[in-house]
């Protein structure tokens, strides 16, 4: 359990954290370079929503610290659909980039959004079929 603060320079942007119980608190946001200037872009993020509902969503404790309880999701279950998103450590365990699991939740969101949209529009119809009997 370490406690402490300090700041980080990068390309002339000073970052101020803290850290303690080894997270790491941030007084501003952090950025990852995401013009699309800077990219080539492959294709579209196409999300299996089947396959997403499949991921275990767990409460889990640390077993080296097991005061408190975390949220999160099994590395090894992500590094099967989206390895791009999992690290291997020198020790051989797995962590998950959070950042990058946002926009596979944002796609998942565009997709029942647009399956609503559909659902809405038959539903709309029934009804005025029904309506003008």
């Amino acid at each position: 359990s370490s406690n402490g603060s300090g700041a980080i320079g990068a390309s002339g942007t000073r970052f101020t954290y803290g850290y303690f119980n080894n997270s790491v608190y941030a007084k501003a946001g952090f950025y990852e370079d995401s013009d699309e200037r800077l990219k080539d872009i492959e294709k579209p993020l196409n999300v299996d929503l089947d396959k997403l509902s499949q991921l275990r969503k767990v409460y889990f404790k640390w077993k080296e610290d097991p005061k408190d309880t975390h949220i999160g999701v099994i590395a090894q279950d992500i590094k099967e659909l989206y390895p791009e998103i999992v690290n291997e450590t020198d020790e051989g365990t797995l962590n998950v980039d959070y950042s990058k699991l946002s926009v596979i939740a944002l796609d998942a969101v565009d997709q029942l959004h647009k399956e609503n949209e559909e659902i809405k529009k038959r539903l709309e119809k029934l009804e005025s079929l029904l309506l003008n009997q």
